[in-house]
């Protein structure tokens, strides 16, 4: 409608019956390319031209916390060719599915506001997915969706490149196996101690990675709760205090975002957890 009021207002295309005559055609083409390619690009006189594209309706971003993790999803390839603003193209180098998002910032020395901003475009164009901080004290499980491993040969193919280490090509089944093994009350360190994954020829950080990037495994999270939440609490829950948010007269905290905000290990925080009456 807009660009129907300029044509008018520019060169009375409405008014004047030689170009008025022209819109019936217009329409015509406009329909056959939506419908063929979902796009058009129409010439209206010498000087003017229409150009229309359909576009999806897109679900709205997940809201970006600093311990979330950014995992390319795509390949390298199709990352170097699309057309990333200057920002974006400052915090590419730091996302690695490793680094939380409070890491990229201060690395990329963008503010962290902006990279979460960034992080919700990336999510939006199916760039990247979230996934929670690596640590070996986290514990998996796996998911139904492990069983496409099984039968999938794409996702084999994939998934041995990723998880192998550098000049090792680890068996599918060995691999499958290590997926399996994964259960509650078993962390990383654990499963590490149990079975020897380098001589399986797996590294167990890319390992995990790819786990939660294809949503064959899951992170189980451990939230402890205060139960008499005061002023007093000791070093470093006073330091972990001010690092959340009240929730009636309960405190709910997530290990890795405390991880992230407070910089206290999990060995230690854990410690004053499981020994805290509170």
């Amino acid at each position: 409608m807009l660009f129907q009021q300029t044509l008018q207002l520019e060169s009375s295309f409405l008014s004047q019956e030689e170009s008025r005559s022209k819109l019936q055609s217009i329409l015509c083409s406009v329909f056959k390319d939506f419908n063929r390619c979902g796009c058009c690009t129409i010439p209206i006189d010498e000087t003017k031209s229409l150009h229309l594209k359909i576009t999806p309706s897109l679900p709205d971003p997940p809201t970006i916390q600093d311990h979330h993790v950014p995992i390319f999803t795509c390949s390298q390839e199709d990352i170097d060719s699309a057309p990333w603003d200057l920002t974006i193209q400052q915090i590419l180098p730091y996302v690695n599915g490793f680094n939380h998002v409070k890491k990229i910032a201060e690395e990329s020395e963008v503010d962290n506001e902006i990279v979460k901003v960034c992080i919700q475009h990336l999510i939006l164009y199916a760039f990247v997915k979230l996934i929670t901080i690596f640590q070996y004290s986290n514990v998996y499980t796996a998911e139904p969706k492990i069983k496409l491993l099984l039968d999938d040969k794409v996702l084999q193919k994939e998934c041995i490149e990723y998880v192998a280490l550098q000049g090792s090509v680890p068996k599918i089944g060995a691999v499958f196996r290590l997926y399996c093994s994964l259960e509650a009350g078993l962390n990383v360190k654990d499963l590490c101690n149990r079975v020897d994954m380098k001589s399986e020829g797996v590294n167990e950080r890319t390992f995990i990675q790819y786990g939660l990037m294809r949503g064959l495994i899951h992170h189980l999270q451990k939230y402890p709760v205060f139960l008499r939440p005061d002023d007093s609490l000791p070093s470093p829950l006073d330091s972990i205090k001010r690092c959340v948010v009240y929730q009636g007269s309960l405190l709910n905290l997530l290990f890795v975002y405390m991880h992230c905000c407070s910089f206290i290990m999990y060995s230690c925080f854990n410690a004053y957890i499981e020994y805290d009456n509170n």
